[in-house]
């Protein structure tokens, strides 16, 4: 539909970083929480997987529209509307997003990256990483992590 504007996983993913070095206008820095926003689209069910994301990761079609309480071809194409992907597109592009994250702000090694993202392989990750982002996790995270990330960012 082209009225309908695609909601992104960007607009909806919530970090899971518990803080991140600001500085003001003065030039004085501290360690903020990182707030998640509550409601981030306009959508209700987009809300609402968007909060479920937040409480745990899924890992499965299944185990998203059972805990959303939702039948899953219907949630299926809702979010197919919404986003232009199915649930397990959707899913796969969010725990990358995730591992992006936590690649590019902390110490954690690949396995645990991938563990943290709910693959039990670390080539699992690897592989679906690479085609989200277009480079392995060891490239992306030598390209988008800061030398002194452990002063930046609190997990």
């Amino acid at each position: 539909m082209r009225f309908v504007e695609k909601v992104t996983v960007e607009q909806i993913y919530s970090s899971v970083l518990k803080a991140r070095r600001v500085r003001n206008e003065a030039g004085w820095e501290r360690m903020e929480p990182v707030v998640v926003a509550e409601n981030p689209t306009a959508s209700p069910v987009m809300n609402a997987i968007a909060r479920a994301m937040r409480e745990r990761l899924f890992t499965s079609e299944r185990e998203l529209a059972n805990y959303l309480e939702a039948d899953l071809r219907h949630l299926n194409g809702a979010l197919q509307l919404l986003t232009g992907m199915g649930i397990r597109d959707f899913l796969v592009a969010y725990r990358a997003r995730r591992g992006a994250e936590l690649l590019a702000c902390t110490g954690l090694e690949i396995g645990e990256v991938a563990r943290a993202c709910g693959y039990s392989l670390p080539n699992n990750f690897a592989r679906v990483f690479a085609k989200q982002y277009k480079m392995s996790p060891s490239d992306y995270r030598w390209r988008h992590r800061p030398a002194n990330y452990r002063d930046l960012y609190l997990y």
